[in-house]
């Protein structure tokens, strides 16, 4: 995989990745300033990595830029999320063949990651039991 010079901090980390979901902008400045040619609408959301790091410890990772509140409404990116966590950990085996259960049992309601009227002040996460 060829990494763009655009994509600033994360090149490291995309080097020798294997892409494993695409995203397209819908919506781009880059677009409008004519800027595709270094500013592609199409970029990968999801990869993953293997490496051996200096102590010579080989590890698994697996990266997504999704991850705004909202976007866990949508069983496919808590699905993608949750089957790339089991893969990291080297439990890809135990995923099952529909992929891992993210069925949620009561409402998800996330706190949007903004501030003013839609802000929860002093939101803290419920303990799981």
């Amino acid at each position: 995989m060829v990494v763009p010079r655009r994509w600033r901090g994360l090149e490291t980390s995309r080097r020798h990745s294997s892409p494993i979901l695409l995203g397209h902008s819908t919506k781009s400045q880059h677009q409008i300033d004519g800027d595709l040619d270094k500013f592609s609408l199409d970029n990968p959301v999801a990869w993953t990595k293997s490496y051996t790091g200096t102590s010579g410890i080989k590890a698994r990772v697996f990266f997504t830029t999704l991850g705004h509140p909202y976007d866990f409404k949508i069983p496919e990116v808590r699905k993608i999320t949750m089957n790339g966590i089991f893969w990291a950990l080297g439990k890809e085996g135990a995923i099952p063949e529909d992929g891992v259960n993210v069925i949620l049992h009561e409402p998800f309601s996330p706190n949007n990651s903004e501030f003013g009227q839609n802000f929860k002040k002093n939101l803290k996460p419920t303990p799981i039991q």
